[in-house]
């Protein structure tokens, strides 16, 4: 089974201001994104109840367009949970009193489940409330406004979209595999900057992850696409490419993107790299360097490296 929770902790970390602006704007509009946010991964182990051994998805520190500190509590929850609203109260309560201030949290649920919407949570105690009221998204009422999606400027609107394919292709590999070229293309369109793209993209995989054989599929599509010009873009390799020699360029680009994401194994990667002398390989080589793991990398090289004669 595929872990969706994963993906959106680690977009929420890597996001965590877009993210706050596509589904939770009055939050968004609080906070000082000028200044520096901090999300505090040393600080989530004693927000858990005693004998617990689950974390908070995110803490993070802020300062609010006022200049005072703030702190936010959030939470991806991706199926109905009974009590769920109590533990959202005991993580709030607890970072609250770690850092002697107030907290806001918020949670996206990802399930499919329309009726279940906890926003709030509430005790009664010797005829007394206990209430904590939190903010809430449900990614599904994104369903039927795709098109809304496509068009939106936020990138996080395009992560949800791949959520809501990966939700309707559960078990059907061949239109999961139409849905990810479909995302894609839109990624392509979407982000010039080819580290960005890449940081997208490793999300999209992940929503949408297939076996390697359909994988392979997926990315001659999208160059079989590109190459009818049905969808036209232009890419960082193609640009680098013309600037440096197509091949050159391209393999300059992977050096680029290697860096970024394994800085320690550029060294070992580039020699039998560069024995690729083959264009269509090496652009292939770009798409997989930009969003497989180092493993999956090391194999394609291997695989596009011309056989001794």
């Amino acid at each position: 089974m595929t872990d969706q929770d994963s993906p959106w902790k680690e977009m929420l970390e890597e996001n965590l201001g877009v993210a706050l602006d596509f589904f939770f704007p009055k939050i968004h509009t609080e906070i000082d994104w000028g200044q520096e946010h901090e999300i505090l991964r040393q600080e989530l182990l004693p927000v858990a109840p005693p004998g617990e051994k689950r974390i908070a998805d995110l803490v993070a520190k802020a300062m609010s367009t006022t200049g005072d500190q703030r702190y936010l509590h959030g939470e991806v929850q991706g199926e109905e949970e009974k009590d769920f609203e109590h533990r959202i109260q005991v993580y709030n309560r607890r970072v609250s009193d770690k850092f002697n201030l107030p907290v806001g949290s918020f949670v996206i649920l990802t399930d499919s489940n329309p009726d279940w919407r906890p926003d709030h949570y509430e005790a009664v105690l010797y005829g007394k409330k206990q209430t904590l009221e939190f903010h809430s998204a449900k990614v599904i009422d994104w369903l039927g406004r795709e098109e809304e999606l496509k068009a939106h400027p936020n990138p996080v609107a395009l992560f949800v979209l791949a959520h809501l394919a990966s939700m309707r292709t559960k078990k059907d590999e061949e239109a999961r595999a139409d849905a990810k070229v479909e995302m894609i293309l839109l990624l392509q369109e979407r982000f010039d900057n080819v580290v960005e793209r890449g940081r997208w993209s490793r999300y999209l995989d992940w929503l949408l992850a297939l076996p390697r054989e359909y994988d392979l599929r997926v990315w001659d599509r999208v160059k079989e696409l590109k190459k009818e010009k049905i969808m036209p873009f232009v890419t960082f390799a193609e640009r680098y490419g013309r600037e440096m020699g197509e091949i050159t360029g391209v393999v300059k680009a992977i050096e680029t993107v290697l860096k970024l994401r394994f800085p320690t194994s550029v060294s070992a990667l580039m020699p039998r790299l560069l024995e690729v002398k083959d264009i269509d390989r090496v652009q292939h080589l770009l798409e997989v360097a930009l969003i497989a793991s180092l493993d999956e990398i090391e194999t394609a090289i291997e695989a596009a490296v011309p056989s001794p004669k």
